[in-house]
């Protein structure tokens, strides 16, 4: 029974992020002229720029979805990650891409969570357009100029 909830939460996480992502990402460029200067609200509702070329190296954005289980049990990771390549000037940040997630959903979440990496709200998926993201959790490294980010799903893997 135990296993039962837990492949239906995947399938629903799974399915959710299928359905939100694929109407903004199917066929859509991004719409940004400079992913430079998108900006995004971060959770106390400042503007931010993610993807501005401030002497970063680069910047590694965490897609995911608040109720997705897979995302939640990658927090561990995602904050060494966090840490690790903040020390190679690689700043990362957690997106949420729900359009109906609230701050104080993401804020409750990121705190459940423990999320180290600056936190930011893409309920238009522009963030989500620029990078290509199509399922929760993904990651994508971008370089500075916006170009072609390198993309990598995470993997559910249990020995």
């Amino acid at each position: 029974a135990r296993h039962r909830g837990v492949i239906h939460r995947l399938m629903t996480c799974f399915v959710g992020a299928w359905l939100l992502l694929l109407p903004w990402t199917a066929g859509a460029e991004s719409t940004v002229d400079s992913p430079s200067r998108l900006e995004l609200r971060d959770l106390t509702g400042a503007t931010v720029r993610p993807l501005a070329d401030d002497g970063q190296k680069a910047t590694l954005l965490f897609f995911v979805m608040h109720e997705c289980p897979v995302a939640n049990s990658y927090a561990p990771e995602i904050n060494r990650i966090t840490t690790e390549y903040g020390a190679m000037k690689i700043r990362s940040y957690i997106v949420y891409v729900e359009s109906d997630l609230s701050a104080e959903g993401a804020r409750r979440d990121a705190k459940d969570f423990g999320f180290k990496a600056g936190t930011l709200l893409d309920p238009k998926h522009e963030l989500v357009k620029v990078a290509g993201a199509k399922v929760s959790p993904e990651a994508a490294l971008i370089s500075p100029s916006g170009e072609a980010p390198v993309m990598a799903l995470v993997k559910v893997s249990r020995s």
